[in-house]
């Protein structure tokens, strides 16, 4: 299996233009609470929860109540900016022009393994010729228990 450093390839300016359209598409509002968690999601090199999240906004001394956070959340999941994996604990991750990648998340901690597989880039090109469709981005996330000794 082929390893190789992951990394995010747009600056923060892009990353709100596309934030900005889409609230804009949908006539959703701009503010300076949604601003300040795109800067702080654009901020995360690796996953976050939503905690750890909103400790980074605190120590910023900016106040967003829980329930903007999740609300902005779910439009920068639906925007395609971020991706949402279900683990024991709920983790997010940017998405948008990242390297692709693959994870292996253990349901038994909240350890969450990054991998590249050539393998999978070819199913994704079979695919796509198969339906005659473009593949946009995709998610392969498997989820395992540790063997016991």
């Amino acid at each position: 299996m082929e390893m190789k450093v992951l990394g995010n390839s747009c600056d923060f300016e892009e990353y709100v233009r596309c934030f900005y359209a889409f609230l804009d598409a949908r006539k959703l509002k701009r503010s300076s609470e949604r601003n300040a968690i795109l800067r702080a999601v654009f901020g995360f090199g690796k996953h976050f929860t939503v905690e750890v999240l909103q400790n980074r906004l605190q120590e910023q001394k900016c106040h967003v109540s829980r329930s903007t956070l999740y609300a902005t959340l779910g439009l920068l999941v639906d925007s395609g900016l971020i991706c949402k994996h279900h683990l024991p604990v709920r983790q997010y991750e940017k998405f948008y022009r990242t390297d692709a990648h693959n994870h292996v998340c253990m349901e038994d901690s909240e350890e969450m393994i990054e991998f590249y597989d050539q393998r999978i880039e070819e199913i994704k090109k079979e695919i796509a010729e198969k339906y005659n469709i473009d593949v946009i981005n995709h998610i392969f996330t498997i989820y395992c228990k540790k063997k016991k000794s």
